[in-house]
């Protein structure tokens, strides 16, 4: 009798305990999701202003309202925000690879990440006319 509730306390104490495994699990994959949308939403922001928009050598650059040359790139596993070539703006981490492209007023970005999530945005911005 006695070491059928052991066994019964230790089982339900076993499975309490993989249930929060698996939820801290799930936040992470969330977690990285709502970096992404945070970082593509980033970037719309920045590009609504802007002028000058191109994109050269796998990096987006531009020209922010201050007249200062922006440039959104990676950097070995991360995205790096850099104004004036210089400072280090840190805006994604844990990449497996980054790329920008632009063709006819549309800029696609493609993101996979270390964990294997796959994102892609196509962000409009104004032409110079």
């Amino acid at each position: 009798m006695v070491s059928t509730l052991v066994s019964l306390t230790i089982t339900i104490l076993l499975f309490h305990f993989a249930t929060q495994i698996i939820q801290l699990s799930s936040t992470a994959d969330n977690r990285t999701d709502l970096e992404v949308r945070q970082f593509f939403h980033f970037v719309l922001d920045e590009l609504k202003t802007s002028e000058n928009v191109h994109v050269q050598s796998n990096q987006l650059q531009f020209t922010n309202t201050d007249q200062e040359l922006v440039t959104i790139g990676r950097t070995k596993d991360k995205v790096l925000r850099q104004v004036n070539h210089q400072g280090n703006d840190y805006l994604l981490f844990s990449l497996q690879s980054f790329s920008v492209q632009s063709h006819h007023g549309v800029i696609t970005m493609k993101i996979i990440t270390k964990d294997g999530g796959s994102y892609e945005k196509d962000i409009y911005y104004k032409t110079e006319s």
